[in-house]
Parts: structure tokens; sequence; C-alpha cells
């Protein structure tokens, strides 16, 4: 169910993507497959949980978007990736 999508350019980032609906959060169980998520994000990055990024993303025709592209067809998920300066700066921390 996870998805990896890579940024083009001079350092191309990684998004591990996953389908919110599969995560929705309606009890324990579901608790347990957004921690699965956070688990396998941690092993995939070799970092700890406060090094990772989780964030909103579109998907359209195999593509990924950051932002909503307004389009027919453009599927909400979620996405993590590792934190970096411009995150940092951005949140403010």
């Amino acid at each position: 169910m996870v998805e990896i999508y890579k940024s083009e350019g001079k350092h191309p980032k990684t998004y591990l993507v996953a389908d919110i609906n599969y995560l929705n959060i309606k009890g324990a169980y579901d608790n347990k497959k957004w921690m699965d998520f956070i688990s396998y994000s941690t092993k995939y990055f070799k970092v700890r949980p406060n090094r990772l990024f989780m964030t909103s993303v579109w998907v359209l025709n195999d593509e990924m978007y950051l932002e909503d592209p307004h389009k027919r067809g453009a599927k909400q998920r979620t996405a993590i990736c590792l934190i970096n300066k411009q995150i940092k700066e951005h949140l403010g921390i």
C-alpha cells in the first residue's frame, strides 16, 4: 500500500506515499496502520521518527503534487519524507 515517489532535480527528494482511506483512524486497529506506516518510514530512511515530516499530497496519472492540482481524478494521499532546512524554516522550527 506504500508507493515511493522521487522528485526530479539536483537533489532528489524521496516521498513514501500511502492512501489516507487505508490509514483512516477509526479505532485502535487503524491506529496500528498509522504506526506501521511510520515504522516502515523510519526503517526505509534509517532515521528516528522526529526526523520525518508528514504531509498531504495528491496523485494524478502516476505523478505526485504537493498542492491540489484541481483536476478531475486527483486522489489525496498522505506522504512522509525527511525533514530538511527548507521545511524547518517554513515551519519555524
